[in-house]
């Protein structure tokens, strides 16, 4: 079964939800419009059509620092690289356009797909989530382990929030961290054996103590 789907999420919380009523008004009966403020809260309403076939036009808001308001273009370019380091496979079948009003300072994503599960949907939501301003999610375990929710990059993201941020040697390292690894985690998410080594021979063990250590 093929379900038409508007989907508005993201963090501006005022354009999101005058979208999602303007989509409601003109969709009419032909699309189902949600909106969600996350992936979690995607995923809940998205539940009803987890066996449909989705064709979803998606649209994601956010407030864009003075970084991405100066040089939108290449912003883009290093976003793009790290959703696709997650999901390659949804990033090369969705036709995205990213949209930046430099007069309000707002922006959003656009994203089509005619043939998309939930399950599909809602790993993209989790990487949105993770990359656009507002969050910062741990790109090189995200792209060995194929999951922000996995339990290992969970602790990783302890770790740099609970000890790391709280100093300012760490938080430098985090800054690095965060200019140097985009690039890696992207060319990571093509070459699924060496981000198997990766996982086995380094992230495990250094995890192992890192959770040893917080406990």
């Amino acid at each position: 079964m093929n379900t038409s789907i508007i989907v508005c999420a993201g963090k501006n919380t005022s354009s999101r939800s005058e979208t999602a009523a303007g989509a409601k008004l003109k969709s009419g009966n032909a699309a189902t419009v949600i909106e969600a403020a996350s992936a979690e809260a995607l995923q809940a309403q998205l539940e009803p059509y987890r066996n449909d076939n989705l064709r979803v036009m998606f649209y994601y808001f956010f407030v864009p620092d003075k970084s991405i308001l100066a040089d939108p273009g290449e912003w883009w370019n290093k976003v793009s690289g790290q959703i696709e380091s997650v999901c390659p496979d949804l990033s090369q079948r969705a036709s995205a356009q990213p949209y930046i009003n430099q007069d309000t300072g707002g922006g959003f994503l656009q994203f089509c797909w005619d043939d998309i599960s939930v399950t599909e949907l809602v790993t993209y939501g989790k990487a949105l989530d993770n990359v656009l301003p507002g969050s910062k999610g741990c790109f090189i375990a995200t792209a060995c382990y194929g999951d922000y929710d996995a339990a290992e990059v969970l602790i990783l993201r302890q770790f740099r929030d609970e000890i790391l941020q709280n100093s300012a040697c760490g938080s430098s390292i985090v800054d690095m961290y965060y200019r140097l690894s985009p690039p890696f985690a992207r060319w990571l998410g093509r070459h699924h054996l060496i981000t198997g080594a990766i996982r086995v021979l380094i992230l495990n063990p250094t995890i192992y103590l890192i959770d040893r250590m917080m406990k």
